[in-house]
């Protein structure tokens, strides 16, 4: 843990060996430890599991890490009701955190994920949270959007599916 800490503060990579992943243990889990935080904030956060028994390769950590990225940017950005649905979506899964919407200015019509991110870092260094789940989707083999409005924001997260296929137990 602290050779991976020593790397990530001073900008060098830790290649991990890639493992399966019972991705709804994770995804539980990052639900869990976020769900008092979203009803400090006056919110809710809650899980719906369309995807089996989803199994992806990877670096458990990182994506742990992006999962938090997510919920957190949505706890203190969007909300207040915060829904996580992951489902089967084109021989992989989707892992999409939606919230009702109470941030203060909706992103511009077309606008770019690296522009949101411009826009939401300002001054006090906000956004980066989000870069960490764009590049820990592309180390995955997967895919990042982020996607505003004045109704809430959408961030979907997709991953390829590992070799165990999912079954049809949920």
């Amino acid at each position: 843990a602290l050779e991976r800490l020593d790397r990530e503060v001073n900008g060098g990579a830790l290649r991990l060996p890639p493992e399966p992943i019972e991705l709804r243990v994770l995804v539980d889990s990052a639900v869990r430890r976020w769900r008092s935080r979203a009803s400090l904030a006056g919110g809710s956060l809650r899980l719906r599991w369309r995807a089996g028994r989803a199994i992806v390769v990877g670096d458990r950590v990182a994506l742990g890490q992006a999962l938090d990225n997510l919920l957190v940017n949505a706890i203190e950005h969007g909300g207040p009701v915060i829904v996580v649905r992951v489902r089967l979506h084109r021989g992989g899964v989707r892992i999409v955190v939606c919230d009702s919407g109470r941030s203060s200015r909706p992103a511009a019509r077309g606008e770019t994920l690296d522009a949101a991110i411009a826009r939401l870092c300002g001054r006090r260094r906000r956004g980066h949270g989000l870069r960490v789940v764009r590049r820990v989707a592309g180390a995955h083999g997967g895919r990042f959007a982020l996607r505003r409005s004045e109704r809430g924001s959408l961030a979907m997260l997709d991953l390829p599916l590992g070799e165990d296929r999912p079954s049809a137990a949920a």
